[in-house]
């Protein structure tokens, strides 16, 4: 999170429920990895844009220089970076789940991709081989970022992982909801499905990577 940074441009992201930009509703088809069990899983996609198009068009110079900065810093590690307002975040959901940052509070949810394992999980073994390893996946996630806060020392900078919880034992951030909103993924969730077959069961979302499918993992805010 990146409280001192001016405020994003409102424009809807990838796969905002609403928005201002003329090309935010255009329709899209559901892909071919997006089909289930040679069913097509049906769902809405409303008011669509690629990420690459709502980033290049609604943030701020500055903003866009220090995404830059990070994705620098990431990319070639296997990571993936997206932004978005705290504002759209909270929007999604009750008061008790919020992220307690104003609205215009820029930040940018962390996703792993299959390359991670080769390119940041197995060097960081091996720097490691004379030091106990607890939770080795965590730890180099968090080593990696506390390198990003490192470069950013001149920033007020804060960071949480998926796996930290609060006192009252809920979730820091909802990690499937932060990667929706930043349009890194699209959470498919029971309203999507136009033929609802579950009855009374609780049924979970989840989330889909447009190039990854199912292989991926939400790390951090």
């Amino acid at each position: 999170f990146f409280p001192s940074v001016p405020r994003l441009a409102t424009t809807r992201n990838a796969f905002g429920v609403s928005g201002t930009s003329p090309t935010a509703a255009l329709p899209v088809n559901v892909p071919d990895r997006f089909r289930a069990c040679g069913r097509e899983l049906s769902v809405r996609l409303e008011n669509y844009i690629s990420h690459r198009t709502w980033r290049s068009s609604t943030m701020e110079l500055h903003v866009v220089h220090l995404e830059r900065k990070i994705r620098d810093l990431l990319e070639n590690l296997g990571f993936e970076i997206y932004p978005f307002k705290v504002g759209w975040y909270n929007e999604v959901l009750p008061p008790t789940l919020h992220l307690r940052y104003s609205d215009d509070t820029l930040a940018f949810v962390v996703l792993s991709i299959p390359a991670m394992f080769d390119k940041a999980f197995k060097p960081f073994l091996k720097k490691q081989l004379l030091k106990k390893i607890h939770d080795p996946v965590d730890q180099c996630i968090s080593y990696h970022l506390s390198l990003i806060r490192e470069s950013l020392a001149d920033q007020k900078m804060d960071i949480m992982y998926d796996y930290e919880i609060l006192p009252n034992r809920k979730p820091k951030f909802l990690a499937q909801t932060a990667a929706h909103v930043a349009g890194a993924t699209y959470l498919y969730q029971r309203k999507d499905v136009h033929q609802d077959s579950w009855g009374e069961k609780k049924i979970y979302g989840v989330c889909i990577h447009p190039s990854y499918g199912g292989w991926f993992a939400i790390r951090a805010l």
